[in-house]
């Protein structure tokens, strides 16, 4: 997986109590680095704080899901 194959430049809104600490891509974990992307299908670990955990879910949701 290369980090710099990226369908859209993305930049993601995130809490400062909110730390992506793994992404999942084709079946590979990797510890994402700045200038990895992320891609439709990505499964992302995320550590989060509890009193953040409603805005975080909002920037990870597509189509209202």
């Amino acid at each position: 997986w290369s980090s710099d194959v990226c369908s859209s430049d993305l930049k993601l809104d995130l809490p400062r109590q909110c730390l992506i600490a793994a992404v999942l891509h084709e079946d590979f974990a990797r510890v994402p680095g700045a200038d990895d992307r992320l891609h439709e299908g990505d499964t992302v670990i995320i550590l989060i704080e509890d009193s953040v955990l409603d805005d975080t879910l909002k920037v990870f949701r597509a189509n209202g899901r």
